[in-house]
């Protein structure tokens, strides 16, 4: 599975264990989501820790193409924490 690189905002006080995360889909809109913080980095996270930092998700890739314009882009699946899923179109570099 791929992992899509994210940017980890906050940790959420009123829920412990979950952190705010963003990205920038292919069009420059940020897109933001919630997740377990273990779910997002490979070190423990408190509200202590430093935000913004460096993170990631993983995710299924669905598709990638080049666009007329040359950037190379993918269609990721992320699931969300009520087990459904939302499709985004990324540039291809922000996956690892």
């Amino acid at each position: 599975m791929a992992e899509l690189s994210v940017t980890i905002t906050r940790f959420l006080d009123d829920r412990p264990g979950c952190v705010a995360c963003e990205f920038a889909d292919a069009n420059g809109e940020m897109r933001s989501f919630l997740a377990g913080a273990t779910a997002v980095s490979e070190h423990p996270l408190s509200a202590e820790s430093s935000y913004p930092r460096v993170g990631r998700i993983a995710c299924r890739v669905e598709a990638e193409w080049g666009d007329q314009s040359g950037l190379d882009l993918a269609r990721v699946v992320l699931e969300d924490g009520d087990g459904g899923e939302a499709s985004y179109v990324i540039l291809a570099s922000d996956l690892r």
